[in-house]
């Protein structure tokens, strides 16, 4: 059993599109099953003080304060203890949104390998496949499953840095589209999620379990 930090994001890490405060405690049921301890907590004040203190940081928000924007205060000694539990290695699982949360943190942005550009998008929200990524059907992410079923946007065009993993893939007009990664071996980028009818399929569920398990491992 692991301790697991989720980050909820409200306030400069919250949007008018993702519904956080729904889907992070699915994320949080999904993984209690799987037996880990979980702590939900929403992006206020102290919340990420003791993160150094858990086995895994996992961040499903979004938003950030524009760049050039300098965080008020408050934030600065969660942004500080985030910085560090990076620098010293620590495992983390971005969901969806959240590689574009903590925008004034640059060691967020490089832990987590990518990010939504000004050429990224998605079609409209729908029933969609994703399935493995040239190489990576045998990770143990994909273990149990040969493709994920579930309804949820389709990212497209997003910045990929050099050296990542790919993992998850879809299709769009005959071009794949990489969406989800690892970024060697203590994070992973995982797009799905946008709401909370993601989390109704068995197969994205299983992929979270196994993402969790393998950043573990």
């Amino acid at each position: 059993m692991a301790r697991i930090l989720i980050a909820s994001g409200v306030g400069p890490y919250a949007d008018p599109w993702h519904p956080f405060e729904r889907t992070s405690p699915l994320i949080a049921d999904v993984l209690r099953d799987a037996g880990h301890e979980v702590h939900v907590r929403e992006t206020v004040p102290g919340a990420l003080l003791d993160v150094a203190s858990f086995d895994l940081f996992v961040a499903n928000a979004g938003g950030g304060i524009a760049d050039g924007e300098a965080p008020s205060d408050s934030l600065m000694d969660d942004l500080e203890a985030l910085k560090r539990y990076l620098i010293d290695g620590g495992r983390v699982l971005s969901i969806h949104t959240s590689n574009g949360a903590f925008g004034q943190l640059p060691e967020w942005r490089s832990a987590v390998g990518g990010h939504w550009g000004a050429d990224s998008w998605h079609p409209d929200i729908s029933d969609a496949t994703f399935a493995p990524a040239p190489g990576a059907g045998e990770h143990p992410v994909w273990e149990g499953l040969r493709t994920i079923e579930v309804f949820d946007e389709k990212y497209s065009g997003l910045v990929i840095d050099d050296g990542v993993t790919p993992l998850v893939q879809h299709e769009l007009e005959g071009r794949p589209e990489v969406m989800g990664w690892a970024v060697g071996h203590r994070v992973i980028f995982d797009g799905l999620g946008h709401d909370e009818r993601s989390y109704e399929s068995e197969s994205r569920r299983q992929l979270l379990v196994n993402e969790v398990a393998w950043l573990l491992a």
